[in-house]
């Protein structure tokens, strides 16, 4: 009974820490866990898991569980929306350290040409 119990206490705190949904916040200057998420040039539109944050510059606090080695396990999915015409971007971190400064280059182009094809 007394072994039940304990496999039972673990099972409970696993799932708090595997099943905590990913959380952010966006916060008005640089502190200890924030991300800073840049553009060149500024004014980029940035999305969290498709949830619109706010335009570049910015700061973002993620609140995510950390291992040990201070790793997170995450799917934090982030989207660069440039404010005039261009490309858009995106960072996919799953696993590992969160970076401290996220910075999309907006004056990039798709590599290689592009092919018309006719079909008739």
């Amino acid at each position: 009974m007394k072994r039940l119990s304990i496999v039972l206490a673990i099972l409970l705190l696993s799932s708090c820490f595997a099943f905590r949904p990913l959380r952010y916040n966006v916060v008005p200057h640089k502190t200890e866990n924030a991300i800073e998420i840049i553009s060149d040039p500024v004014g980029a539109r940035i999305e969290i898991n498709d949830d619109y944050i706010g335009d570049t510059p910015l700061f973002v606090e993620i609140k995510a569980p950390v291992n040990i080695e201070g790793e997170v396990n995450t799917d934090l999915y982030i989207r660069a929306i440039p404010k005039q015409a261009g490309y858009t971007q995106s960072k996919d971190l799953k696993w590992g350290r969160l970076p401290k400064r996220i910075f999309f280059d907006m004056h990039l182009h798709p590599v290689g040409e592009s092919i018309k094809i006719d079909i008739e």
